[in-house]
C-alpha cells in the first residue's frame, strides 16, 4: 500500500523532471528521493536538484524538500556565470578564500563573487567590498598585492606561494590551483580550502565542512559534513 501511495505521489513530478533518484543514508536510517531537472536556454546550462526524504504521519508519506542545490554555469565570449566551489578566476588574497561555495559572475574583466566586486586583467587585480579592498600587479607567473581589511597587508606571490606581511610579521600562504585540482592555506588564521574535480565527482573541504559526490557505475555516493549538519546518502536513478 504504501509503495501504490508513493508512486502516486512522485508520478507528477517526473512529467516536469530529468531524473528521478531513490536514495538511502544508512546511518540516520532515512530514506527518499531527488528529483533532478537539466535547464538550458540560450549558453545557459542549469542543474536542480530537490532532496526528498519520505516522512510517514497517518498512513501517508510527507515529502518535503528539504534542501536545494543549484549548479549553473554561462560561458560566452564577454561573460560567464559560476555557481560551487571551483573558481580560479577569483584574485587571490589573503582574506578571501577561492573555494567558498559561492556564485561567481564575470562580465570580461569585471566580476562579483558573493559579496567582493572585482576587476581582473593580465597586468592587474582589484578587489573590494564594504570592509576591505585589494590591489595587485602582476607579471608572468609573479604578483605583488596590497591589502586593505582589519589591517594593512602587503605581499608577494610567486607560482602559487605567497609570502606577506601582516601585524604578526612575516607570514606565508599558499594559492595552488590547475584545471581540476585546487589548494588555499592561510597558517596563522587556520583557514584552508581543497577542491578535487573530475567530471561528475568533486571532494571538497574546508576548515568549517567537507562535500563529495562520488559515482561508481549507476550508483553515486553523496556526502556532506558540517559541524551541525551530517549528510551521507546512496543513491541511483530510478526514471
Amino acid at each position: 500500500m504504501k509503495k501504490i501511495v508513493i508512486f502516486f505521489f512522485l508520478f507528477p513530478l517526473t512529467i516536469f523532471s530529468n531524473i528521478l533518484g531513490f536514495w538511502v543514508d544508512p546511518f540516520n536510517v532515512l530514506y527518499g528521493f531527488s528529483i533532478s531537472q537539466n535547464i538550458e536556454f540560450w549558453n545557459i546550462k542549469a542543474l536542480l536538484r530537490y532532496d526528498l526524504p519520505v516522512k510517514w504521519e497517518q498512513g501517508f508519506p510527507l515529502l518535503r524538500p528539504e534542501q536545494l542545490n543549484i549548479n549553473f554555469e554561462l560561458y560566452s565570449e564577454t561573460y560567464s556565470v559560476e555557481y560551487g566551489y571551483f573558481h580560479k578566476k577569483i584574485p587571490f588574497y589573503v582574506s578571501v578564500n577561492p573555494y567558498e561555495k559561492n556564485l561567481n559572475i564575470v562580465w570580461g574583466f569585471t566580476g562579483f563573487y558573493g559579496n567582493y566586486s572585482y576587476f581582473n586583467s593580465d597586468i592587474f587585480d582589484f578587489i573590494f567590498n564594504e570592509d576591505m579592498y585589494g590591489f595587485a600587479l602582476k607579471y608572468s607567473d609573479y604578483r605583488v598585492f596590497f591589502e586593505n581589511s582589519t589591517e594593512n597587508i602587503f605581499g608577494f606571490e610567486y607560482n602559487g606561494i605567497v609570502v606577506y606581511f601582516d601585524k604578526f610579521g612575516l607570514e606565508f600562504a599558499l594559492n595552488i590551483n590547475n584545471e581540476n585540482m585546487g589548494f588555499y592555506f592561510v597558517p596563522v588564521n587556520g583557514k584552508f580550502g581543497f577542491v578535487l574535480k573530475d567530471n561528475e565527482n568533486f571532494l571538497f573541504l574546508n576548515d568549517d565542512e567537507v562535500n563529495f559526490k562520488w559515482k561508481w557505475g549507476e550508483i553515486y555516493v553523496i556526502g556532506g559534513f558540517q559541524k551541525e549538519k551530517r549528510q551521507f546518502s546512496i543513491e541511483f536513478s530510478i526514471w
